[in-house]
């Protein structure tokens, strides 16, 4: 009977944990991909282009996805860009709950990194996804364009309070010098150069799986997903609980076991004689 109850228990706490698992990953997300519509001619906002939806469990490294106010964030991410309903707001940053990760009420404060917050680097996005074929996810998009930003991330590891990473970009640098005599009288060949500058990221840039977004709205790179996001690696094994009268019936069961064994030898024994 004792059995029974314990199996029966463990059988529906799975079922649970099942359902709750299937109901995380099939969440509904917000992938930023090219507009059907072109929004302008270069100018284009972050919030100007189109989202598709896409489940948790389909998000891979690299897809930039929105996150909305009192929404889970489905893995760890870097915060790119915040969208205020404020058009004149230079704000960067909002504010996160990590009570399911690590058990504190306060709210955490994050910055979104520099390079993207910036104006500038809006349209350098912008003009990278204008050349793209609608439908085209960000990241594929940006590929697709030769867009060179980048995040050197860290390997995976436990720690939730600490975060290392870098994130480069590549510009072009413009030199005006007169060509000899390949070029027409007032042509000036330009010749491009690449320069390399970088930004380096924090914990304050980091959106962890399992947080949620208490105010604003936030556009993210995603870094790591499944079993390697900080999350699933402090998540522990559950242990199975038993109480002390479990314990004690389990050794009287053995007792009686042994005891019974016995009785049924020593008594075939003196049969046979």
């Amino acid at each position: 009977f004792v059995l029974s109850v314990s199996i029966t228990k463990e059988a529906v706490d799975e079922f649970k944990r099942f359902f709750r698992d299937r109901e995380v990953n099939n969440a509904m997300y917000e992938r930023l991909v090219v507009p059907e519509e072109r929004c302008g001619d270069g100018e284009l906002e972050l919030v100007c282009h189109d989202t598709e939806p896409v489940r948790s469990k389909d998000l891979s490294e690299g897809d930039v996805i929105v996150l909305h106010a009192n929404q889970r964030v489905p893995a760890d991410s870097v915060l790119l860009r915040v969208i205020s309903s404020d058009p004149n707001s230079t704000d960067d940053g909002l504010f996160i709950r990590t009570d399911q990760l690590d058990g504190e009420t306060d709210w955490k404060l994050r910055r979104a990194v520099h390079r993207t917050q910036s104006a500038a680097a809006t349209a350098v996005f912008a003009a990278a996804l204008a050349e793209a074929a609608p439908g085209t996810d960000a990241r594929r998009a940006l590929l697709a364009c030769g867009a060179r930003d980048r995040v050197f991330l860290e390997a995976p590891r436990k720690e939730i309070y600490e975060f290392t990473a870098i994130y480069r970009w590549h510009s072009e640098v413009d030199e005006e010098n007169l060509d000899d005599g390949e070029q027409g009288p007032g042509e000036i060949y330009v010749p491009a150069k690449t320069r390399t500058s970088e930004e380096s990221l924090s914990l304050e840039n980091s959106l962890w799986a399992d947080s949620v977004i208490a105010s604003g709205t936030a556009v993210a790179v995603v870094v790591h997903v499944g079993k390697e996001t900080r999350a699933s690696m402090n998540a522990s094994v559950a242990e199975t609980k038993i109480g002390q009268l479990e314990l004690e019936l389990n050794k009287f069961s053995k007792l009686l076991f042994f005891a019974l064994a016995a009785f049924a030898a020593l008594l075939t024994i003196l049969r046979g004689l």
